[in-house]
């Protein structure tokens, strides 16, 4: 059930045209600033956008031109790392084709961190890419506010939740905030 929930989801970013991708992006960008929780952090995880993902660069421009600590995953192996960056940092292609600094800074400690996901669901559980680096990233870490980003078609009513899966508190979509968690 996940992989063919996870391969429709797909499908339907991948039929964005980039001009209506760009255009969300900006309405979730809007409703992310105006978070309490994003406007008080001050060392920020985000993820560099895929071109059929939830577009971050604006976001990470918005952060860093506020004088806010921006971090961003590398994979190194079967682990995820979080190293500094900046937008006039030179990226380049890392594994799975994912956007990454060039030269890493590495980084530990963040206030909140923008979660990826392929489909979300209402109590804040996610089905991802499959390779659960966020889940195993994230795992144990309370202090730590987790906030999922994404298009309203890709939040549904409930999801199957395995052992390993870490919920998201906070998902954002052009249309909604969602509070999964009290």
């Amino acid at each position: 059930m996940k992989q063919s929930l996870r391969n429709e989801m797909l499908k339907k970013r991948k039929e964005l045209a980039e001009e209506e991708r760009e255009f969300l992006s900006e309405k979730v960008m809007q409703k992310l600033l105006g978070l309490p929780e994003f406007r008080k952090a001050k060392k920020i995880g985000f993820y560099l956008a895929k071109d059929d993902e939830v577009q971050t660069l604006a976001m990470i421009k918005h952060c860093w031109v506020g004088g806010k600590n921006v971090l961003v995953p590398v994979v190194e192996g079967e682990d995820m790392k979080f190293v500094k960056y900046s937008p006039v940092h030179q990226t380049k292609n890392g594994s799975y084709n994912v956007p990454e600094p060039a030269k890493k800074e590495y980084a530990t400690g963040k206030d909140l961190v923008i979660v990826p996901g392929v489909v979300f669901d209402r109590k804040g559980n996610r089905i991802g890419r499959g390779r659960a680096y966020y889940d195993k990233y994230l795992k144990g870490k309370r202090n730590v506010l987790k906030v999922g980003i994404a298009f309203s078609f890709q939040v549904v009513d409930s999801l199957p939740k395995e052992k390993h899966d870490v919920p998201v508190d906070i998902i954002v979509t052009e249309k909604e905030i969602i509070r999964c968690r009290k």
